[in-house]
């Protein structure tokens, strides 16, 4: 079976964390810009960044936990 030390799963939901961060803010900051790239409504974007932003929270939120 496979198994995953408690330091290391931290380590992966801190990196996650932080690569959902990224990605979340890049999604507001820019969301006109990656409408007319992506081919989808602004709205979307934002609904997306908002759900992104609450999971790297939650992951970051694990990941400091003892």
């Amino acid at each position: 079976m496979f198994q995953v030390s408690p330091t290391t799963l931290r380590q992966v939901l801190a990196i996650d964390a932080v690569l959902g961060l990224g990605m979340g803010l890049s999604h507001l900051s820019r969301p006109a810009d990656l409408s007319a790239w992506l081919g989808l409504p602004e709205n979307w974007l934002r609904l997306a960044a908002l759900t992104v932003l609450v999971a790297a929270l939650m992951a970051g939120w694990l990941a400091m936990r003892q």
